[in-house]
């Protein structure tokens, strides 16, 4: 850690840089004692912090680690819903990375424990949070499954983020091939906390990933801005949970909560089918990422279009956990008609259950992605592909 990075005159280039990062680390060096390679590291993740976690980047003595470390690190919204899931506590977060996590639940709880098995990001993170002023937690630079043997009692929970790139640095998605291996940690979990997060890639199965687990008592589905960033299990390790709740948020709306419930719930309901009436629904990423098909439909009475096109509609329009769109027309899809009719237009498209990327469909017909005009494709019951003119109404 260099923290020569730290003077005024670095900050400031560092800040205001706007050139090319490539040609920077080919220049001569712009200031004693730092390579340029080292500024264009930290312009390069001080530009994603500023999107994750903008208001811990106004500080200027804070340093940050290659942008690799902060790929999976979490942002303001889903870092504060975390430490909002503890009870009142001691705690471990047993994968500490750049510590926005950490920052966050020292902010609501008095003792933490810290610890990332790689030595420059826990003193990357120790002496940023003594920046900040936090003096609440104690740093570690062990990997979870040692601090895991030397912790002397009982503590009341731990958050746990296990790497999403294998030794080789490829990504990986599973919790077996993520590191640490939470499927080997659970029976040491369980003996050494009453609680716990663990967060999860949202390209998990979740299904997968409960038949792998204990004691999970929830399933937190975080999005922000209709795209789903992370899976949180919950875990009550003093005593067996009876049911587990599949719940979908989004961060950024007034009411987080959109929709729950329990797994498996979603079998034992019967949706309707019906062919597109006046209008259109798409559920939100978070319901879909949770396989709510029938449920959804069943709830808010409204008709699936088939089986496996997870689109609804309903006669009269009802306000929907997702996005909601006028129906204008339905048309069987036939690209010679719709480039006569809608060639260079402005129109976005949507392709559920279609066969064909959303992406072609856009470019034979030469589209325009502006405006609330959207061209909806799918398959019927039947396998028909069908096109649907509609006007976006709300994003639920």
């Amino acid at each position: 850690m260099n923290k020569a990075l730290l003077s005024a005159e670095v900050q400031a280039f560092i800040r205001k840089f706007t050139g090319n990062l490539t040609k920077l680390v080919l220049q001569k060096p712009h200031f004693e004692n730092i390579t340029n390679k080292e500024l264009a590291v930290q312009i390069r993740s001080l530009e994603l912090a500023r999107k994750k976690f903008p208001e811990l980047t106004e500080n200027h003595h804070l340093i940050y680690p290659p942008k690799l470390h902060l790929e999976q690190s979490s942002s303001t919204l889903t870092a504060k819903f975390k430490a909002e899931r503890f009870p009142k506590g001691r705690g471990v977060d047993l994968t500490g990375g750049f510590g926005i996590d950490t920052y966050y639940l020292a902010q609501t709880h008095q003792n933490i424990i810290y610890t990332d098995p790689d030595p420059l990001i826990a003193s990357i993170a120790e002496h940023n949070f003594r920046k900040i002023g936090v003096e609440n937690i104690q740093f570690h630079d062990l990997p979870a499954e040692i601090l895991l043997d030397q912790l002397p009692m009982q503590l009341d929970w731990y958050l746990i983020d296990p790497s999403r790139r294998n030794r080789k640095g490829a990504k990986v998605f599973s919790l077996e091939d993520s590191e640490p291996n939470v499927i080997r940690l659970q029976k040491e979990l369980q003996r050494k906390f009453h609680a716990g997060l663990i967060k999860a890639s949202p390209m998990l199965s979740i299904e997968k990933a409960l038949a792998q687990l204990e004691n999970v008592v929830a399933v937190h589905i975080l999005a922000i801005k209709n795209e789903v960033k992370e899976l949180l299990f919950q875990m009550d390790h003093a005593k067996e949970p009876r049911t587990v709740k599949i719940k979908c948020y989004d961060l950024n709306k007034n009411e987080p909560l959109i929709y729950q419930n329990g797994y498996q719930e979603d079998d034992k309901a019967e949706a309707s089918f019906s062919d597109v009436s006046n209008y259109l629904y798409q559920p939100h990423p978070s319901i879909l990422k949770a396989g709510f098909f029938h449920s959804i439909a069943k709830e808010y009475r409204v008709d699936k279009i088939a089986l496996d096109t997870h689109l609804y509609t309903s006669k009269e329009e009802i306000g929907f956990p997702g996005r909601s769109f006028k129906v204008r027309k339905v048309i069987p899809y036939k690209p010679k008609y719709l480039k006569k009719e809608y060639k260079r237009r402005k129109y976005h498209v949507i392709t559920r259950n279609f066969g064909i990327k959303s992406e072609v469909v856009a470019n034979e017909l030469e589209l325009k992605p502006e405006g609330d005009d959207y061209l909806i494709c799918f398959k019927d019951p039947k396998g028909k592909r069908l096109v649907a003119d509609t006007a976006l109404i709300t994003i639920g």
